[in-house]
């Protein structure tokens, strides 16, 4: 078990939380064998086979993803607009209004989305599988991508890597842009989830709509376990509370016309 968990976490380039879920689910199939007599009741092949976080230090803590003022997030996206980088100017788009993950954005399929909203299907946890309204300045943008994708995605045309992963490629391409920007490390598009959940925040949004609308696990047992979910017209007021000081409309350049080549 302790090999399986370095190969996830060193070959596969999984994050000790991710492998930590991994290993929980195989360790309910142990106990449930131990509940048949099949498996030996005293036998925990589990035992710290998952290495342990290690405590913050000073150095780590700075290493901590920190989010974008709206203002450096225009910056971004005036960056991307600039290069002509549609697909990651879209990206970009798409995430500051939503504050969706980006593997959640690359793998959002047109038939998840309507009119006011998408919902997402392809998430790490059970709190992330949600349904997400669509901001009002976003509708435009992906009304568009829905009617020109050509391969049934809302971000068409992305490539899979080795792991099925849509997204590794503009989230390199993201990486270089901020970078080019000033932006060290410790910024990075999951800073742009922070920014949402930040401007979500200071407008006086309760924790638990923002959890509902970002897809975050909810600790306590009568909202995590028992809550049926905050009414759509909840969540879709609280993200109209999103804004960012965008000078014209250049940003439209990222949608119009696109796919009539």
């Amino acid at each position: 078990m302790q090999a399986w968990a370095h190969e996830l976490q060193h070959t596969d380039g999984l994050k000790l939380p991710t492998i930590r879920r991994i290993v929980s689910a195989a360790r309910g199939y142990w106990e449930y064998l131990q509940r048949l007599d099949i498996v030996p009741d005293d036998v925990d092949p589990f035992y710290k086979a998952v290495p342990m976080t290690k405590k913050g230090t000073k150095a780590t803590l700075a290493d901590k993803r920190r989010e974008f003022s709206p203002s450096e997030v225009v910056s971004l996206l005036s960056a991307a607009v600039e290069r002509d980088d549609r697909d990651l100017g879209l990206l970009i788009w798409l995430g500051m209004w939503t504050g969706c993950r980006i593997e959640e954005l690359c793998a959002l399929r047109v038939s998840e989305v309507t009119e006011d909203r998408f919902v997402i299907i392809d998430a790490k946890s059970e709190a992330g599988l949600r349904e997400v309204p669509i901001h009002s300045m976003l509708k435009p943008a992906i009304r568009h991508m829905c009617s020109t994708s050509k391969d049934g995605y809302v971000m068409s045309g992305l490539t899979n890597n080795k792991y099925d992963d849509r997204s590794n490629a503009n989230g390199k391409r993201f990486g270089r842009l901020k970078t080019a920007l000033g932006f060290d490390r410790t910024y990075v598009y999951h800073s742009l989830r922070k920014t949402v959940a930040t401007q979500l925040d200071a407008a006086g949004i309760p924790e638990i709509i923002s959890a509902r609308i970002l897809g975050h696990d909810l600790k306590t047992m009568t909202y995590g376990l028992y809550s049926g979910g905050a009414p759509f017209e909840t969540k879709r007021d609280a993200l109209e509370a999103l804004s960012y000081p965008l000078a014209g409309d250049s940003h439209e350049r990222l949608w119009e016309g696109r796919g009539e080549a």
